[in-house]
Protein backbone atom coordinates (compact mmCIF):
# COMPACT_ATOMS: atom_id res chain seq x y z
CA UNK A 1 0.00 0.00 0.00
CA UNK A 2 1.39 3.30 -1.02
CA UNK A 3 1.54 6.37 1.42
CA UNK A 4 -0.47 9.37 0.49
CA UNK A 5 2.04 12.26 -0.94
CA UNK A 6 0.73 15.87 -1.14
CA UNK A 7 1.42 17.41 -4.39
CA UNK A 8 1.35 21.11 -5.73
CA UNK A 9 -0.50 21.46 -8.72
CA UNK A 10 -0.56 24.91 -10.99
CA UNK A 11 -4.01 26.12 -11.64
CA UNK A 12 -5.24 29.34 -13.48
CA UNK A 13 -6.67 31.29 -11.03
CA UNK A 14 -9.91 31.91 -13.17
CA UNK A 15 -10.65 28.24 -12.41
CA UNK A 16 -10.02 28.57 -8.66
CA UNK A 17 -12.47 31.31 -9.03
CA UNK A 18 -15.11 29.69 -11.00
CA UNK A 19 -14.39 26.71 -8.17
CA UNK A 20 -15.70 29.20 -5.53
CA UNK A 21 -18.22 30.50 -7.29
CA UNK A 22 -19.62 26.93 -8.05
CA UNK A 23 -19.11 25.64 -4.87
CA UNK A 24 -20.83 28.41 -2.70
CA UNK A 25 -23.89 28.12 -5.52
CA UNK A 26 -23.71 24.32 -4.37
CA UNK A 27 -23.69 25.03 -0.75
CA UNK A 28 -26.69 27.32 -0.63
CA UNK A 29 -28.12 24.70 -2.60
CA UNK A 30 -27.39 21.39 -0.66
CA UNK A 31 -28.39 23.43 3.15
CA UNK A 32 -31.39 24.40 0.83
CA UNK A 33 -32.52 21.16 0.30
CA UNK A 34 -31.27 19.91 3.83
CA UNK A 35 -33.59 22.14 5.85
CA UNK A 36 -36.47 21.19 2.89
CA UNK A 37 -36.03 17.39 3.70
CA UNK A 38 -36.10 18.18 7.39
CA UNK A 39 -39.17 20.00 7.26
CA UNK A 40 -41.20 17.55 4.67
CA UNK A 41 -39.59 14.05 5.49
CA UNK A 42 -38.11 14.41 8.82
CA UNK A 43 -35.33 11.89 10.02
CA UNK A 44 -37.59 9.18 11.39
CA UNK A 45 -36.72 6.05 8.86
CA UNK A 46 -33.42 5.23 8.59
CA UNK A 47 -33.20 6.21 5.19
CA UNK A 48 -34.20 9.63 5.61
CA UNK A 49 -31.91 10.14 8.58
CA UNK A 50 -29.03 8.69 6.27
CA UNK A 51 -29.61 10.85 3.41
CA UNK A 52 -30.01 13.54 5.95
CA UNK A 53 -26.62 12.87 7.47
CA UNK A 54 -25.10 12.11 3.24
CA UNK A 55 -26.20 16.08 3.47
CA UNK A 56 -24.55 17.16 6.28
CA UNK A 57 -21.20 15.39 5.20
CA UNK A 58 -21.32 17.10 1.81
CA UNK A 59 -22.10 20.49 3.20
CA UNK A 60 -19.13 20.45 5.72
CA UNK A 61 -17.14 19.09 2.62
CA UNK A 62 -17.79 21.95 0.76
CA UNK A 63 -17.17 24.64 3.68
CA UNK A 64 -13.72 23.25 4.26
CA UNK A 65 -13.07 23.29 0.43
CA UNK A 66 -14.58 26.81 0.33
CA UNK A 67 -11.98 27.59 3.13
CA UNK A 68 -8.87 25.79 1.30
CA UNK A 69 -9.49 27.60 -1.95
CA UNK A 70 -10.12 30.92 -0.50
CA UNK A 71 -6.77 30.38 1.64
CA UNK A 72 -5.37 29.83 -1.17
CA UNK A 73 -6.40 32.99 -2.62
CA UNK A 74 -5.77 35.27 0.24
CA UNK A 75 -2.15 33.29 0.66
CA UNK A 76 -1.41 34.63 -3.13
CA UNK A 77 -3.19 38.00 -3.34
CA UNK A 78 -0.43 38.37 0.11
CA UNK A 79 2.48 36.99 -1.99
CA UNK A 80 2.05 39.29 -4.78
CA UNK A 81 1.89 42.37 -2.40
CA UNK A 82 4.59 41.83 -0.49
Amino acid sequence: MQTYQPEMWTVQKDTIYAAINDIEDGLEFAQELLSRHDVELGRTTKKNHDWAITLERSIDHMKNTLQQLKKCNNERYSYRNN
